[in-house]
């Protein structure tokens, strides 16, 4: 399995971080912070998830309405889980914690994230 991409305020850090190879940061897109439509389909644990953890989300302003289709199925998998704990199959806590980590609901995925706005400037970078 391949590793994951460091994000870029590592690169930075490291001292590693090239437009030639991870992109001009002012070309990433930027999505509006945004609490997406609330699919119908939830059922009762699944919807009070989504409002638990949007609301949450939107705190830390990493919502957008790209994120829909993967908060829903967090939700989806949540409900599962609080209906049926031990039917939960480890193959749908493995999907739960990727979607966990795609939303940035993990301490180390919460860690990755750079949001638009948040970088001062380092007033040593120009020495």
């Amino acid at each position: 399995m391949a590793n994951k991409r460091l994000p870029d305020n590592v690169h930075k850090l490291r001292g590693t971080l090239r437009k030639d190879r991870h992109g001009d940061p002012s070309n990433k897109p930027k999505l509006k912070n945004q609490i997406p439509r609330m699919p119908t389909w939830l059922n009762a644990n699944g919807k009070a998830e989504w409002k638990r953890i949007t609301k949450e989300m939107e705190k830390m302003g990493i919502i957008t309405n790209a994120d829909r289709t993967v908060l829903a199925q967090y939700c989806q998998l949540y409900s599962e889980l609080v209906a049926d704990r031990e039917e939960f199959t480890a193959a749908k806590h493995t999907q739960l914690r990727y979607c966990q980590i795609e939303l940035g609901l993990t301490p180390s995925a919460r860690s990755k994230i750079t949001l638009p706005g948040g970088d001062e400037g380092n007033p040593f970078d120009d020495l």
